[in-house]
């Protein structure tokens, strides 16, 4: 097995992590440590990542700004502990995450970001080493799968379609613009929620910790809830209900309800969390003028 698995990597392309959208990640920590003092910190994932003009924002609430949000399949755990290494005095944070984030993120996806990532390790929870054995057996059988089909020749090279979910999709603020650049697609992708309303209470324990641990930084938090399409939001008022209960407990100020941005489907790029061209520039207007209006720190 480990020698058909050892020839096979030689006739199928291995997986280029350089230009790896979770990659990004990188530059988003070597920015950060760049920013000068007073950071806004924004905690969340791709609604983040698609969303934010940290330009604009940086210009307008007169605060460096930066953008910690790539992907909901990391988990609240994960944002969490990654926030907390970063944040300082004279920071704020601007949670903003997606409905319901349960804690613990996908396995593979952690186990994928640690490779490209070492530091990410640091974030990382429960993620066993038999996870990451299994993982590893998954790819190999699939690389001699993929060199049998090949009959373990090398494929001819196929011209590939650029994906805007790549590292270079991001500009040096740490924001994807990519798909600011090419043509929206017709419709968002079909989505139905997966969310455990009736069981968030760890999640809401988790953010309560979270509190607490920023507040001994003399870092204040603040949430507000992400921009979401309204085809989305039809489907799932009555979950958004519970969702404003459980905020509800939290120690620290929930700004506006999840009413607040939810836009028409065609300001959304290819998913109910991710801003095309116009959206982002409707949200991050929109942003601007509740977190004047609620966050003493910008006052």
């Amino acid at each position: 097995m480990y020698g058909l698995y050892a020839y096979s990597k030689t006739v199928v392309p291995q997986e280029d992590y350089s230009n790896h959208y979770l990659a990004a990640l990188i530059d988003k920590h070597e920015r950060l440590d760049t920013l000068k003092k007073n950071r806004l910190v924004f905690m969340g994932n791709s609604n983040l990542a698609f969303g934010l003009d940290s330009e604009y924002l940086q210009e307008t609430l007169k605060r460096p700004i930066a953008n910690l949000g790539l992907h909901g399949a990391l988990g609240l755990d994960f944002n969490i502990l990654q926030t907390l290494d970063v944040i300082e005095k004279g920071d704020v944070v601007i949670i903003c995450i997606p409905h319901f984030l349960p804690t613990q993120g996908t396995k593979k996806l952690l186990s994928t970001t640690n490779k490209i990532f070492p530091k990410t390790k640091d974030w990382t929870v429960g993620l066993s080493a038999y996870d990451e054995f299994d993982f590893a057996m998954d790819d190999a059988i699939k690389s001699i799968q993929i060199a049998k089909k090949q009959r373990f020749r090398k494929a001819a090279k196929r011209a590939k379609k650029e994906s805007v979910y790549r590292r270079n999709g991001f500009n040096a603020s740490g924001d994807m613009v990519a798909h600011t650049q090419v043509a929206t697609p017709n419709e968002i992708k079909k989505w139905e929620s997966e969310w455990d309303v009736e069981g968030y209470d760890k999640e809401i324990e988790r953010l309560k910790e979270f509190y607490i641990a920023a507040e001994k930084k003399d870092v204040p938090v603040y949430l507000t809830y992400p921009c979401f399409a309204e085809y989305g939001y039809k489907k799932t008022q009555k979950e958004l209900d519970i969702l404003e209960d459980y905020y509800a407990e939290l120690p620290f100020p929930v700004l506006g309800k999840p009413e607040d941005f939810v836009y028409p489907d065609s300001l959304f790029f290819d998913t109910v969390y991710h801003l095309n061209k116009k959206g982002r520039e409707v949200w991050n207007r929109d942003l601007e003028v509740l977190l004047k209006a609620n966050i003493k720190e910008l006052n």
